[in-house]
C-alpha cells in the first residue's frame, strides 16, 4: 500500500507517463510514510470521455488518481498525501499544450480486514 490508479483522458499523449508515475512514486516516498516496494502505480487513458457538454472552444483533459491505504492512517497524513500528489501532477502536467486540464486526487481507504496479499518468490 498505497496502491496508485491514474486515469487520463486520451489526448494528454505529450505526456511522458514513466516518468509521471516515478515522479507520484517519488513524492510519495519522500513523505517517509510508506516501504518504497509497496507503492503500487499504474495508468489507464480513457478512450472515451466527455468533459461538460463538449461544447468549449478550448479542448479539455483530466487526470483522476486514486490513492488507495489500509484503513487506520491519520487523517492528517491522508490530507498531507493527497496534496502532496496533487502538486506532483500540477508541475508534471504544467504544459498541456494550450488545454485546459482538470486533475483530481482522491485518497480512499480500504477495509484491512477485506485486503488480502501473497508475495511470491
Amino acid at each position: 500500500m498505497p496502491h496508485i490508479t491514474l486515469e487520463y483522458s486520451e489526448n494528454l499523449k505529450h505526456i511522458d507517463l514513466p516518468w509521471v508515475m516515478f515522479q507520484i512514486n517519488r513524492t510519495i516516498c519522500d513523505l517517509n510514510q510508506f516501504d518504497e516496494n509497496d507503492i503500487k502505480t499504474r495508468a489507464y487513458p480513457a478512450k472515451s470521455y466527455l468533459i461538460g457538454l463538449g461544447e468549449s472552444n478550448v479542448e479539455q483533459a483530466f487526470l483522476s488518481i486514486k490513492v488507495e491505504l489500509l484503513c487506520g492512517r491519520d487523517p492528517g497524513v491522508k490530507e498531507m498525501l493527497g496534496q502532496a500528489v496533487l502538486r506532483t501532477l500540477d508541475s508534471c502536467v504544467e504544459n498541456a499544450a494550450g488545454m485546459i486540464t482538470q486533475i483530481c486526487v482522491e485518497v480512499r481507504d480500504i477495509p484491512s480486514e477485506l485486503y488480502f496479499k501473497s508475495v511470491l518468490g
